[in-house]
């Protein structure tokens, strides 16, 4: 997977969102959906993962856009995990998801922000595959 770190860093300087907490795990939104926070992930997130990273030390990092294309639209999110506090990071391993609706139609703001929700969904849910297939839940890379 191919990342652009000058993306990652201006979203994080320039797309400043709330922590949200949502049941058992927090989740840092940045992005055109930060207000909807952990809600856009409520049901995905499975009991091993929060086993192992417990909200009161970790968060869930979400990374996302949408845009309009001469075809339609295209989403984009990126998911990971960081410790939470003062030293928190942006996460070095993602899991990434697309969403792309393509009928030579212009959409709606709402068709596109469900184009985003789908993919934070999506990436999100590939996290969570990564995490149940492996014993230790080896989904948090540290620097």
């Amino acid at each position: 997977m191919k990342y652009s770190l000058k993306s990652l860093i201006a979203c994080a300087a320039v797309c400043a969102a709330p922590m949200v907490f949502a049941g058992e795990f927090y989740a840092h939104v940045y992005g055109g959906r930060s207000a909807e926070g952990a809600n856009l992930i409520k049901g995905v997130v499975t009991d091993k993962f929060t086993d192992h990273f417990p909200a009161a030390k970790w968060k869930i990092v979400i990374l996302s856009s949408a845009y309009m294309t001469s075809s339609g639209g295209l989403a984009h999110a990126s998911v990971g995990i960081s410790p939470k506090g003062p030293k928190s990071d942006v996460p070095r391993r993602f899991f990434s998801a697309y969403a792309t609706k393509s009928d030579n139609a212009s959409l709606t703001p709402a068709q596109l922000s469900e184009l985003e929700r789908l993919a934070i969904r999506n990436a999100t849910t590939e996290m969570m595959v990564a995490c149940e297939n492996e014993a230790k839940c080896d989904v948090y890379k540290p620097y």
